[in-house]
C-alpha cells in the first residue's frame, strides 16, 4: 500500500489524541503511530492507497484546520 508516518507538531499530545481530534474535526481518518511501537508516538500514519486526486489535493486545508 501506500502510506507514510509524518510527525505531528504537538509535542504535549499523544499520537491518538492527535489522530481523534482529526477525525473529528475534518473527517482526516490516520492510525496513531504509537500503534506501531515508542518510536512513533508523535506520529500519524496516513495510507493514500483508496484516496483519489481531489482527497488528496483538499489534505493541506483540511491539515490546517484543526484546532488542538
Amino acid at each position: 500500500g501506500y502510506f507514510g508516518f509524518v510527525r505531528h507538531p504537538y509535542p504535549d499530545r499523544t499520537s491518538a489524541n492527535v489522530a481523534a481530534a482529526l477525525m473529528r474535526q475534518t473527517g482526516v481518518l490516520t492510525i496513531p503511530g504509537g500503534f506501531f511501537g515508542t518510536a512513533y508516538d508523535y506520529h500519524l500514519r496516513f495510507a493514500f492507497a483508496n484516496a483519489d486526486i481531489t482527497a488528496i489535493s483538499s489534505l493541506p486545508e483540511r491539515l490546517m484546520s484543526i484546532l488542538i
